[in-house]
Order: structure tokens, then sequence, then C-alpha cells
């Protein structure tokens, strides 16, 4: 049986030498001043904040984000908001997203989910119909005030 921690401070600051930690998987955690020296990073996929990457004492962060910036165009529409009318066009934006990902997951094409799966989680991660605020199932009524009554988190909880 894999081990499971969840809301542990207890491998903070420790040290790993030698160990098989193939198959680990890390999800919403505090990964500051993590340090790697002589490790196997083959197949590895990272997301989340990303500051100050550097592979092999090379800081790749500007690259990444700039690749991020190329495959998202509205990641620079949302540090560029600024006033009531910039926050009103991105909601413009992410409304519209929605619509496009809803649109993939109804389109009748061969590669799509199937109905049946749409409900289905895949390595732990929330389902097509639970992340979709704007499927039939939710309609206006029902998001926005969801939206609005979520108490935003600070940004110290972020480790601005």
């Amino acid at each position: 049986m894999t081990a499971k921690f969840t809301g542990t401070d207890e491998f903070r600051s420790a040290r790993f030498d030698a160990c098989d930690l193939s198959g680990m998987s890390l999800r919403d955690c505090d990964l500051r001043n993590l340090k790697t020296s002589d490790c196997w990073l083959v197949d590895v996929n990272i997301s989340g904040r990303i500051r100050n990457l550097r592979v092999n004492d090379i800081d790749v962060t500007d690259y990444v984000n700039a690749e991020l910036d190329r495959r998202h165009p509205e990641r620079a529409q949302v540090r560029s908001m600024s006033t009531a009318d910039d926050h009103r066009a991105m909601w413009r934006t992410i409304e519209r997203l929605w619509t496009d990902v809803q649109a993939r997951v109804d389109r009748p094409t061969p590669m799509c989910l199937p109905p049946a799966r749409r409900g289905s989680r895949s390595s732990g991660r929330w389902s097509a119909t639970s992340t979709m605020p704007s499927s039939t199932k939710y309609g206006p009524e029902y998001r926005r005030p969801a939206i609005q009554s979520k108490p935003a988190r600070s940004a110290a909880a972020y480790g601005s």
C-alpha cells in the first residue's frame, strides 16, 4: 500500500540520501528552496507557481514563462489587469475559455470523452464534469454566486 501524507510538515528540511523516490506524487506542496543533486530526473512533469527554476545551474524560468505565455496568451492579460474594465474583460476571456472546453468535451468525434466517462476521475484529478461550471448541469445562476462567495487566499498563502 502506498503511504499517504496530508497536511504535514514532517519532512520540512529533511534530507534524503540514496533513496528510491520513483513514482512519488506531490500535490499542493511547498517546495521552496528544494535542491536536488546527482539525481535522476527522467519523465518529470512540474506544474505550479515557478520562480527561480534552475536546471544544471541554468535559470530556465524565463524560458518556461515565455512558452506558457505563447501557449496561453491570457496569462499576459491577467498580469496587465489594473482597472475594473480590465477585470471585466478578463472575466469574458475566462467565460470564452470555459465555453471552448465545454465544446471540446461535448464534441461528437471518435476522440471525444464518452459521456459515461465524463464523471470519472483520473490520477486523483477532478473529472471533466466536476470542473465545468458552465456545463448544462450548472447554469449562470449557480456559477456566479459560488465564485463570489469563495474566500480569497492572501498573496502570503502562495509564498510571495
